[in-house]
C-alpha cells in the first residue's frame, strides 16, 4: 500500500520502491490484482454499520452492545473479539460499564470534597 501511494504521489518507479521494500515486483502486481476475501467484504460491511451508528449518535455503544446490534442486523453470530478489533481499527472510543462506574465514583467523591 505504501509502495502504491509513493508511486502515485511522488512518481517514483515501482521497481525502485519494491527493491527498497524488499519485495518482488511480481508480488506487488499480484497484490494489486487481488480480490477481497469474503471475510474482508464482511468486515467492510461491519465497519460501515459501526460508522453509521456512530454518526447517528450511538457513540456510547461498547463492543458488547455493538455485537448484539450487529448480530441482530446481519442475523449472524459475530465474535466479540472481532467486533472489538474492528472498533479499535477505526479508533472509536470504547465504553465499558466498569470505566463508567469508576468515572461516576470519582465524580461523586469530587463533589463530596467540594462541598466541605
Amino acid at each position: 500500500m505504501a509502495v502504491q501511494a509513493l508511486h502515485h504521489n511522488d512518481n517514483l518507479s515501482i521497481s525502485l520502491l519494491c527493491e527498497f521494500a524488499g519485495i518482488a515486483r511480481s508480488a506487488y502486481y499480484k497484490w494489486t490484482q487481488r480480490t477481497p476475501t469474503t471475510r474482508q467484504q464482511e468486515n467492510d460491511k461491519i465497519l460501515k454499520e459501526i460508522s453509521e451508528l456512530h454518526e447517528k449518535g450511538q457513540a456510547n455503544y461498547g463492543y458488547r452492545k455493538m455485537q448484539q446490534h450487529l448480530n441482530q442486523k446481519f442475523n449472524k453470530q459475530f465474535n466479540h473479539k472481532r467486533i472489538l478489533r474492528l472498533m479499535k481499527q477505526v479508533s472509536f472510543q470504547l465504553i465499558s460499564s466498569e470505566n463508567q462506574m469508576k468515572a461516576a465514583m470519582k465524580r461523586s467523591k469530587e463533589n463530596i470534597l467540594d462541598d466541605e
